[in-house]
């Protein structure tokens, strides 16, 4: 058996872990008492190694779910929670710069956009997919993406203007921005239970 080069260990439930886009030994980490149930969460930014070592942990009061690094800034760092906060971090300072919350909607994912980095998604347990603006500070717009949760919502890799969210309802939907009147270029019933967690082909052009 090969022995991993790296281990890290918490006491809270892993909901999620992001590698940087800058530095290979640097993740991002959301984490939650009792999977996510009830209590409190934690962001944790993370340098593995053999010991790894914690380089940033901040307690928060509510779950947190999801995190996601900035493609142009190795500083920033957005998390989102079951409160319906999304924190954006400087992780060198331990920080939070700025919080977004138009709701108190539990946060199931978040994503910055790789090619537009101003812009990053945000998926809810209401079913609403979020497009936000870091340099406006706020949402602006919204979508009715699924009946139920929408779990995840993923940007394309190549195509700065669509994403793909997954949902409650079993439904995998494709969504592009600059279309006029409605967003939602496909759908499809991709499987007659929950989808919880979708992702592109980043060598098909669309294939999900």
């Amino acid at each position: 058996m090969q022995v991993p080069q790296a281990v890290f260990q918490t006491n809270y439930s892993i909901m999620s872990v992001k590698f940087s886009p800058f530095s290979p030994d640097i993740i991002a980490v959301a984490a939650a008492d009792n999977f996510g149930i009830a209590g409190k969460g934690k962001s944790l930014i993370v340098q593995l190694g053999n010991p790894s070592k914690i380089l940033f942990d901040l307690q928060e009061i509510d779950s947190v779910f999801d995190v996601s690094w900035s493609e142009s800034d190795h500083h920033l760092m957005i998390a989102g929670g079951g409160n319906g906060e999304i924190k954006m971090w400087d992780v060198m300072k331990g920080q939070p710069i700025f919080q977004f919350k138009d709701s108190s909607i539990e946060v199931h994912s978040v994503e910055f956009s790789g090619k537009t980095p101003q812009l990053f998604i945000a998926s809810f347990i209401n079913g609403i997919t979020k497009l936000y603006d870091v340099q406006q500070q706020k949402c602006v717009q919204a979508f009715q993406s699924h009946k139920g949760a929408a779990y995840q919502a993923t940007w394309h890799p190549v195509n700065d203007s669509i994403f793909a969210t997954a949902g409650q309802d079993g439904a995998m939907r494709l969504w592009d921005l600059k279309a006029t009147g409605n967003k939602n270029m496909a759908s499809v019933k991709a499987h007659q239970a929950e989808v919880l967690s979708i992702d592109f082909n980043k060598y098909q052009e669309y294939g999900i």
